[in-house]
């Protein structure tokens, strides 16, 4: 069977989905409270076994260099195409890349995990490193701070996301009943401009009969007050 566009991206299609569907269980599971690295996340997703039916990635052997009959020099060996082939096509998450560009991508803009910049600690083997120097250092051991340096992904509490702004009520137009938000564009300029002024009459018209008959009620209702 011939590995066509359409087949790749199919399979792609379907390892992003299964591969979000790992690391969101992975989340679930609090496997990494303090957070975790791509190499961390990478390790632990291709233990999950890959769901049932699902087909490997199609591996592409890379273009052959063409017969040289002497002895590559090292910037030559360098040139060279490398193998295009992940570490683990078999699998949703195939390789360090593709979990690093494709599928926490996906949980960061679904809000259920963020990177932060924080001093490296404990590894994922649990080894703790030395604390960062504090106080008046020298350049060298600033070069080594930042080194200590690490980004990190941790989830998400959805209980600390801010709740999402309560709708904003419609806009009351007064005037709706007498031609207010009408479209008048098909009519000519001289029609169009007579329009609007007889709209905006009706408008001010009716303003002033609400207010009037608000005074109205109001006063009525301070005279039953007073008897």
């Amino acid at each position: 069977m011939s590995i066509t566009p359409q087949l790749i991206l199919r399979q792609r299609q379907i390892a992003i989905r299964e591969g979000v569907n790992i690391v969101r269980n992975l989340l679930k599971e609090n496997r990494f409270p303090n957070g975790f690295t791509n190499q961390q996340m990478f390790k632990a997703a291709v233990r999950q076994p890959p769901p049932p039916g699902f087909e490997p990635y199609k591996v592409i052997s890379p273009p052959q260099p063409k017969f040289v009959a002497r002895k590559l020099q090292k910037w030559e060996i360098e040139k060279l195409p490398p193998s295009i082939a992940p570490t683990h096509p078999e699998h949703p998450v195939r390789s360090v890349k593709f979990l690093k560009t494709e599928i926490l991508p996906i949980l960061e803009g679904l809000k259920l995990l963020k990177i932060v910049r924080q001093p490296r600690v404990v590894n994922i083997e649990g080894e703790v490193e030395e604390p960062l120097p504090t106080g008046k250092v020298t350049q060298q051991k600033k070069k080594k701070a930042l080194s200590d340096m690490e980004f990190l992904w941790k989830a998400i509490d959805p209980a600390t996301l801010p709740k999402p702004p309560a709708p904003t009520p419609p806009k009351v137009v007064v005037g709706t009943e007498v031609g207010v938000g009408v479209d008048f564009s098909h009519l000519n300029k001289r029609r169009r401009r007579a329009r609007v002024e007889k709209v905006s009459n009706a408008v001010t018209r009716m303003k002033s009969y609400r207010a009037e008959r608000e005074n109205k009620q109001s006063t009525s209702g301070n005279v039953k007050l007073h008897v």
